[in-house]
C-alpha cells in the first residue's frame, strides 16, 4: 500500500516491519520504481514501532495498518493512534482487518467514516477529528 501511496502522489512512505525479508523485499521493490530515497524502511514491532514513530517526531496524514489479523493487533494500533500523537491535523487512518474482527465507530480523536467488505476482509477508514 506505501508503494502505491507513492505512485499516487505520495512525498515520502515510512514503512514498519519486523520480519527482515519483508523488509529487503520492499527495499528492493522502492529501488525497483526509482523511490528509494522517498522510502523509509524500520524495522520494528507494530505496536513499539508506532510510540517509537511518535518519539521519534513523525506526523502522518496518511497511516495503514494491516496487522496480522485475529491478534487484536489492529484494535491496539487503532488505540495507539487515537493519541492523536502521530497524526497530521485531518489525518486519515486506513485499517484492514478480517470481517469477524470487531473495531470501535471511535478510538480518541479517531472518527470511523466509512467500512468496506471485500471477501473476508474488512476496511475502515478514520479520520482524525479535531476536538
Amino acid at each position: 500500500m506505501g508503494l502505491e501511496a507513492l505512485s499516487r502522489g505520495a512525498a515520502l512512505v515510512v514503512l514498519v516491519d519486523q520480519h527482515s525479508a519483508a523488509l529487503r523485499l520492499i527495499a528492493r521493490n522502492a529501488a525497483a520504481l526509482g523511490a528509494s530515497e522517498q522510502v523509509t524502511v524500520k524495522k520494528l514491532d507494530l505496536v513499539r514501532g508506532l510510540r517509537g514513530l511518535a518519539r521519534e517526531g513523525w506526523e502522518f496524514d496518511l497511516i495503514f495498518v494491516d496487522p496480522p489479523y485475529h491478534l487484536g493487533l489492529g484494535e491496539v494500533c487503532l488505540q495507539d493512534l487515537g493519541r492523536g500523537t502521530l497524526l497530521a491535523p485531518r489525518a486519515v487512518v486506513v485499517s484492514e482487518q478480517a470481517v469477524d474482527e470487531q473495531l470501535s465507530r471511535a478510538y480518541g480523536c479517531l472518527q470511523l467514516q466509512d467500512m468496506r467488505r471485500y471477501g473476508s476482509t474488512a476496511v475502515g477508514f478514520y479520520r482524525r477529528e479535531q476536538k
